[in-house]
Parts: C-alpha cells; sequence; structure tokens
C-alpha cells in the first residue's frame, strides 16, 4: 500500500531499521533513528509510517531528557502524528500512539478517544493495546488499563519490556503490589 514505486523497497526497509534502532532506547540509537527518519521523509514524503518513526523519535527525546525543550519535542512528536493521520486515518498505531501523547500533556479525554479509535481499527494490536493502557493509565484510569496489557502481552509476549513496565504500574496504582512486583520482574 506504502511501498510502491521505484524507492519503495527502501523506504520500507530504512523505516524497518529505523524502528529497531528507536527500540533501543537510548540517545545514540535514538539520535541514529532520527538520521533514517529524515532520510525516509525525503525520499518518501507520501509514507505516513515515515512520519510516525520521526513522531516516535521525537516522544523519546523527550523521556531520555535528550531534548532542550521537552514541551516542543512532544508537540512536534503530535504535529508529525497528526501529518500520518492525515495521510492515512485508517492507521491504528498512530491513533494510539497519539493518545498515549496527548495523555502525556494531560489532555485526557482527547488522549482517551483516539486510544479507542486505535481499538476500533484493530482490537488486536498488541501496540495499539499498550498505547491504548498507558493513555488509561495516565488519565488515572488503571482499573481499565489492566485487561488491556494483560491481552497485549497475551499477543506479544516477547513485547518490549516497557510493556511490562507499564503493567506494572497500572498493577500497583490500583493496590495489586504483588501482581505489580511480578510484571516488574
Amino acid at each position: 500500500k506504502y511501498y510502491g514505486g521505484k524507492q519503495g523497497l527502501d523506504c520500507y526497509l530504512k523505516i524497518m531499521e529505523g524502528n529497531d534502532l528507536y527500540s533501543r532506547r537510548n540517545i545514540k540509537d535514538n539520535n541514529l533513528a532520527r538520521h533514517i527518519a529524515e532520510e525516509v521523509l525525503a525520499m518518501c514524503p507520501e509514507v505516513p509510517m515515515a512520519y510516525l518513526l520521526m513522531a516516535n523519535v521525537h516522544s523519546l527525546d523527550y523521556w531520555l531528557g535528550s531534548t532542550k525543550s521537552p514541551q516542543e519535542s512532544v508537540d512536534k512528536a503530535i504535529e508529525l502524528t497528526q501529518k500520518a493521520l492525515a495521510l492515512d486515518d485508517t492507521l491504528a498505531e498512530a491513533h494510539g500512539f497519539l493518545g498515549y501523547l496527548y495523555t502525556q500533556k494531560r489532555e485526557y479525554e482527547k488522549g482517551i478517544a483516539e486510544g479507542e479509535q486505535a481499538v476500533v481499527l484493530n482490537p488486536n494490536g498488541a501496540i495499539v493495546l499498550v498505547n491504548y493502557a498507558m493513555s488509561l493509565n495516565f488519565a488515572g484510569r488503571s482499573e481499565e488499563a489492566i485487561p488491556l496489557f494483560q491481552k497485549a502481552i497475551r499477543l506479544n509476549p516477547a513485547g518490549s519490556f516497557a510493556n511490562y513496565q507499564h503493567f506494572g504500574n497500572a498493577l500497583m496504582f490500583t493496590g495489586r503490589y504483588e501482581e505489580a512486583v511480578s510484571a516488574y520482574k
């Protein structure tokens, strides 16, 4: 759908490489992912996943403390995710990530609405479920987040360590401390 034409395969492979670097969650690899995202955006500006990769990079800048302006990084991530959705409004991952970003800014209703839309579009997407669950967690609705985390982990038990960390947080926030310790381990 997105990767046709002369440069389609190159764009796809670069996005996969950028996602791998981003997933390592450190400043050095995130900066390499940024460079790759810039290349892909220049080569294939019609590919929404390129904007989503760059949005992830800006969001991780915020969490790693590698930005001079955390607020600008979150705002840029929102802008880039909205651009991806302008290209394809059916991207569940983009809706879920946008919801997560909105709740980071304490725009809880907007965030939860985006998370709900993401789950409607892809009810069995582990990343979609985790982002929606994190949005609920940020909004103080951890009890609702727990079954979403459980389903996401069941769908992808080898997912990111962060899935278990946020699941543990939801359990802790609801007073389920022993289960939280297990999730953290």
